[in-house]
């Protein structure tokens, strides 16, 4: 059987990623994320 997870949506994803810049995420990464999601208001269809 197979377990299916739900996602936590992309603002907690993008918490995530933000308390973990530099130690395991790559902060011009990082920072790229950030900016297509706050700057240029990119989103998933």
């Amino acid at each position: 059987m197979i377990k299916t997870v739900a996602a936590l949506g992309v603002d907690t994803a993008l918490t995530e990623i933000s308390k973990y810049r530099g130690t395991v995420y790559d902060p011009d990464v990082v920072d790229a994320c950030l900016r297509l999601f706050n700057e240029r208001g990119f989103t998933f269809e």
